[in-house]
């Protein structure tokens, strides 16, 4: 979406070889427009930047192996206007045909416009920050945000509603809560407001994104560790495509950074030479289970009939629950048989409330019995808050206390 090159400065790249044929110019036609906020915008409308676009994918395709890409503020390549900034599709489709692949976009820029989660075409996904800011506010701001059940269940859900429309499958929807811009997973459960001013060899580093929904839990370690595992776990429990930065699965921190950018530091660094954390046993057999349980990672849309919301006591719930925020427990049941996966029924039961919840369990699937996969709350932590594959707890009654901000999952066999 753009180049070093900006200002008045020395020619570097395309500005020496045709810089109205690569660039989208200002109105005076001296200078670059900056849709993208770092720096001069290639025109994604104009022939010969979409020729060298394509050209550069197909041979980084063809040449170099390469089956994925993903695309820094991807609007920018579809921008239909030489002034200011319209939103076309044509040019991102023109690349899904062409090249193909793994193709993801960062479906937002900096200008009035530019924000179109949900509005790139058929052989693209999107990161999907409607899902991350609602995370964030149901994990870190209790009381201040009101989150509704039905809004929970849309994100876990997929985001259906933005993606399904025009034909895309889950997959369309890349899920995270954090990114490589802005904090660790850690650090959004352990860090109030960033801290980019400290001395070497954390800082210090400018800009960085004050609004970061994050929360330090007031500055309860086993809570923080608690909330890192819950926001996991809702990840790996969604549909959709669940992304997560280098050293997360280790609770990496970058003590309170979030645009470490310019530094090559130890708080940019992954320390191989630590013991791994329980944290790390946990996210390592969350991810296992997400890959053993297709119910999880569906190819096509989960439909009403193979899935179905339900409240603490195990009931089936209606659009009211769904939509009173104030409602602790959301419960959701999937059938797994239906869904070609390995387990015949699986149950998640995510108490965001502020105190414990008793969770009744609905009836397993006949002849079998509900086995306890993983528990987030700290309690659990002597057990990394879940079970190797195959040493799972089977359950003797149908009553289970799920802890404040925590979550409990379940299968039937």
């Amino acid at each position: 979406n753009h180049t070093s090159e900006g200002g008045g400065g020395t020619l570097l790249s395309l500005r020496g070889v045709d810089n109205a044929g690569y660039y989208q110019l200002d109105r005076a036609g001296t200078g670059f427009t900056n849709s993208n906020g770092v720096g001069a915008d290639v025109a994604g409308q104009k022939p010969l930047a979409q020729a060298l676009i394509l050209d550069s994918l197909r041979y980084w395709r063809d040449e170099l192996g390469i089956d994925g890409f993903r695309f820094d503020l991807a609007p920018i390549l579809g921008n239909a206007t030489v002034q200011g900034f319209k939103f076309d599709p044509a040019f991102p489709a023109r690349i899904a045909d062409e090249i193909g692949g793994d193709l993801i976009a960062e479906p937002w820029g900096v200008v009035g416009g530019s924000y179109q989660v949900g509005n790139f075409p058929a052989g693209w996904s999107e990161w999907n920050d409607r899902y991350r800011d609602l995370i964030r506010q149901d994990q870190n701001q209790v009381g201040a945000a009101l989150v509704t059940p039905g809004w929970l269940a849309a994100r876990i859900h997929g985001s259906s509603e933005l993606f399904r429309s025009d034909g895309r499958p889950p997959s369309a929807s890349v899920n995270f809560v954090v990114a490589h811009d802005g904090f660790t997973l850690f650090d959004l459960y352990a860090c109030d407001t960033p801290n980019n001013g400290q001395a070497w060899p954390y800082g210090p580093s400018d800009g960085g994104s004050a609004d970061n929904k994050s929360w330090s839990h007031n500055g309860d370690a086993a809570a923080q560790r608690q909330a890192a595992r819950t926001g996991f776990a809702l990840l790996m429990l969604s549909q959709g495509v669940p992304m997560i930065t280098g050293g997360d699965e280790r609770l990496r921190s970058q003590r309170c950074n979030n645009n470490p950018y310019n530094l090559d530091s130890p708080v940019t660094w992954l320390d191989w030479d630590q013991p791994e954390p329980a944290f790390t046993t946990f996210a390592r057999r969350m991810m296992q289970f997400r890959n053993a349980h297709a119910a999880f990672r569906p190819a096509a849309w989960i439909e009403p009939a193979q899935i179905s919301w339900r409240d603490a006591t195990g009931n089936v719930v209606g659009a009211a629950y769904m939509d009173d925020a104030s409602k602790p427990v959301l419960a959701w049941r999937l059938d797994g048989a239906a869904l070609g996966d390995v387990s015949s029924a699986l149950y998640v039961a995510y108490n965001r409330g502020l105190a414990t919840a008793a969770v009744t369990l609905p009836p397993p699937p006949s002849g079998l019995a509900w086995y306890r996969v993983a528990d987030t709350g700290a309690w659990m932590e002597p057990q990394a808050n879940i079970a190797a594959p195959g040493a799972e707890y089977r359950m003797n009654q149908s009553r289970y206390d799920v802890v404040a901000r925590s979550l409990a999952l379940f299968i039937a066999r």
